[in-house]
C-alpha cells in the first residue's frame, strides 16, 4: 500500500495536460489564449500583454510546476544529490521535446526549437525553486532543533 503513495502522480498528471494542450489544432489553442488574455486584459487593461506572450509565459509557467513536481517526486523516490536534479532535468527535457514533436501532427501548429529552450528554462526553474525551499527548511529545522 505504501509503495503506491511514491507514483509521481503530480509530474504524469502535469505532462498530460502539456501533451493535451500540444495535441489541440490551431484554432482551438488560440481561442484558449484569446479567452486567458481577455481575461486578463480585462484585469489589467489591453496591449499590455499579446497573445504571442501569453502563450510563452504559460509555456515557462507550466514547465516550471514540472520541474518542481519531478523534482520533488524523484525526491520522493530516494535520489539523492545530484541525482536529485538530473533525473527531473531530463524527465523535463524529453517532456519539451516530446511536446514540440506532437504540435508536429496537430492542425496548424509547428514545432519551435525556442519553445524547447523557454519549456527548459521554466523546468529548471521548477527544480532550482524545490532546492532553495528544502535548503531554507533544512536551515530552519535545523535551528529550530537546537
Amino acid at each position: 500500500m505504501k509503495a503506491i503513495f511514491k507514483f509521481p502522480f503530480a509530474t504524469v498528471l502535469i505532462i498530460a495536460f502539456i501533451w493535451l494542450h500540444s495535441s489541440m489544432p490551431a484554432s482551438e489553442s488560440s481561442a484558449e489564449s484569446g479567452f486567458f488574455l481577455s481575461l486578463i486584459e480585462s484585469v489589467i487593461g489591453s496591449g499590455i500583454i499579446t497573445e504571442h506572450l501569453l502563450r510563452k509565459a504559460a509555456h515557462f509557467t507550466e514547465y516550471m510546476l514540472l520541474g518542481a513536481a519531478a523534482c520533488y517526486d524523484a525526491r520522493r523516490l530516494g535520489t539523492k544529490g545530484f541525482f536529485s536534479a538530473v533525473l527531473p532535468m531530463y524527465v523535463c527535457l524529453f517532456t519539451a521535446v516530446a511536446d514540440e514533436s506532437i504540435q508536429l501532427f496537430s492542425a496548424g501548429r509547428s514545432s519551435l526549437l525556442t519553445d524547447v529552450w523557454i519549456d527548459h528554462s521554466g523546468s529548471l526553474t521548477g527544480i532550482a525553486i524545490v532546492f532553495i525551499v528544502l535548503k531554507i527548511y533544512r536551515r530552519y529545522t535545523k535551528t529550530s532543533q537546537v
